[in-house]
């Protein structure tokens, strides 16, 4: 029987604009404008629950249209909702600028994601897995109650996966500061900026290993170069699937994450997986499976 996944972090809706060329900055750009469902956690979520995990969302949302149609989505994808609705602020929206190459630039608004606290959790026991999004540690609102929910389930045995989720604000906050808060994890998911941004290396592989200090197995994802992964004993690289078209980078890396976990066997094995996902992620607009996109 494979082990529950709770998912904790943000729901967000992503209002995607497509550019079809640069911005042309102090001037218009034509774009294609896109609503779709987004927030790190919430991502990985879905494309878990879409592939048969036992998955539960924990976030906030506010008691707005939003919210509602956010929970509506992710129950789409048979994730469970562990979502709670509070009147206190709006839904997180983040504005996602995709580049006509299909990178992306996000300008994020947490809304009622700040406002998550330990009791939203449901208890957990050693069997579970827990994702959860850096998001919360980078977040000053929500910091204190990540920090809790680290430590609740470390004394639960459960097993704790962790991405750093931006390069931008660990820079600013520090990297030290940062790894403090995070303790010790079973895995840690960054993308090469979050690996460089937590170490100072630019080499992905002297990155990982100097983040094993905080994780026992590091994986960084290294988008169209694929991933790779280490522990203490063991090291393994996986190259990224050919797509013929990238439309949309956003979510990959939330994509792989959920093959990651998905997975759940050898190193070898769960990095191939987190490809073959996030291949499934780049081919169309929004960070979701298609059942979420519309």
């Amino acid at each position: 029987m494979s082990s529950r996944i709770i998912c904790i972090g943000e729901l967000m809706t992503d209002v995607v604009a497509l550019l079809s060329d640069e911005i042309a900055y102090g001037s218009d750009t034509p774009a294609k404008i896109s609503y779709n469902g987004g927030g790190a956690a919430a991502n990985v979520a879905s494309w878990l629950g879409v592939n048969g995990a036992d998955v539960i969302l924990v976030a906030r949302v506010g008691e707005d249209a939003s919210g509602q149609e956010g929970i509506r989505l992710i129950e789409a994808c048979n994730v469970k909702s562990g979502v709670v609705k509070d009147a206190r602020a709006a839904t997180g929206t983040v504005i996602v600028v995709v580049a006509p190459n299909g990178e992306r630039t996000m300008l994020p608004d947490s809304g009622a994601n700040g406002l998550l606290t330990v009791t939203d959790v449901p208890p957990l026991t050693s069997s579970d897995r827990v994702y959860l999004s850096g998001y919360l540690l980078l977040n000053p609102r929500s910091r204190e109650a990540a920090i809790a929910i680290l430590k609740i389930a470390r004394e639960a045995g459960a097993q704790i996966y962790v991405d750093p989720a931006s390069a931008a604000p660990i820079l600013r906050l520090g990297a030290i500061e940062f790894l403090s808060w995070l303790g010790q994890v079973d895995v840690l998911l960054a993308n090469l900026d979050e690996a460089r941004a937590l170490t100072g290396e630019m080499d992905p592989w002297l990155a990982a290993e100097q983040l094993l200090n905080s994780a026992h197995t590091v994986i960084v994802k290294l988008g169209s170069a694929g991933a790779i992964g280490l522990t203490h004993t063991y090291r393994a690289q996986v190259s990224a699937l050919s797509i013929r078209e990238v439309v949309d980078t956003t979510g990959a890396g939330d994509a792989f994450a959920a093959g990651f976990l998905l997975a759940n066997q050898s190193l070898d094995e769960s990095l191939a997986v987190g490809a073959k996902v996030a291949a499934d992620c780049v081919v169309s607009v929004g960070a979701r499976p298609q059942v979420a996109k519309s």
